[in-house]
């Protein structure tokens, strides 16, 4: 674990036009099991001493006195203000505005994504799985964010992508329902079953949201197929989480 993350590059970087702005990406795993890998949940089938000397690692990498804010993520559409967090609060979108707090989310096949303005006013991190798709968590933390969403860039990074994201009918019935928008993210595969393609829906509800098209960066890698990340659909309890961070470098 301490060589992977030492390394000059211990993540993958936010591949979006805010790369000379912020510190942000995805962290990497040299192993995708949980008792292996580069794990940072206390959550998960992993010993505390492993997650804390994982979370002290992952921190000598950011700024001087930046602290990672970490949440107790519960797939809602809650969204903390890094001035009110405290300690194991619930929720699953975090935004500062300074440089000290740093927001941070984990996911294992969920959707991380990263959202900022060009002058690095203010900056956030989300756990957008499908129920806080679902519920609505990206325009929510758009709109706590309290700047013209025309002024912001999303990047998605990794989570498991369609071609690997088999859901049953109730699943699709429960998005195209909420929104017949939504029914051209999903691709039948066997009688009963589709294929869902969460990125998808995520771009058109931050677009919905006020962010332009060409402000959206979606990594394109799949959880699920890259042994670099953690898989809950592939590893189920042996999977571990791997963090999604940004922080402010001007």
């Amino acid at each position: 674990m301490q060589a992977l993350f030492l390394e000059e590059k211990p993540w993958l970087a936010a591949d979006w036009p805010l790369a000379d702005r912020f510190i942000a990406g995805t962290t990497l795993t040299a192993s995708p099991l949980v008792n292996e890998g580069f794990n940072l949940a206390r959550h998960v089938a992993d010993t505390p001493e492993r997650v804390a000397a994982a979370r002290m690692l992952f921190a000598t990498h950011l700024p001087p006195d930046a602290r990672p804010l970490w949440l107790s993520q519960v797939h809602s559409a809650t969204v903390w203000q890094a001035a009110d967090y405290q300690a194991g609060c619930e929720g699953d979108a975090l935004i500062s505005r300074t440089a000290r707090d740093v927001p941070v989310v984990m996911t294992a096949d969920c959707l991380p994504v990263l959202l900022a303005d060009e002058a690095a006013t203010v900056w956030a991190a989300v756990h957008a799985g499908w129920p806080g798709l679902s519920k609505g968590i990206l325009a929510a933390t758009i709109a706590a964010m309290n700047v013209p969403p025309q002024r912001l860039f999303a990047w998605i990074g990794p989570c498991i992508r369609q071609d690997n994201y088999e859901v049953d009918e109730l699943f699709f019935q429960r998005f195209a329902t909420l929104d017949t928008r939504f029914a051209v993210a999903f691709r039948a595969n066997r009688p009963g079953h589709w294929l869902a393609d969460l990125p998808a829906i995520a771009r058109l509800q931050l677009h919905d949201a006020g962010l332009p098209a060409t402000q959206i960066t979606d990594c394109g890698l799949c959880s699920y197929a890259d042994p670099r990340f953690f898989s809950h659909r592939r590893n189920g309890a042996q999977a571990g989480r791997m963090a999604s961070f940004i922080v402010a470098t001007v």
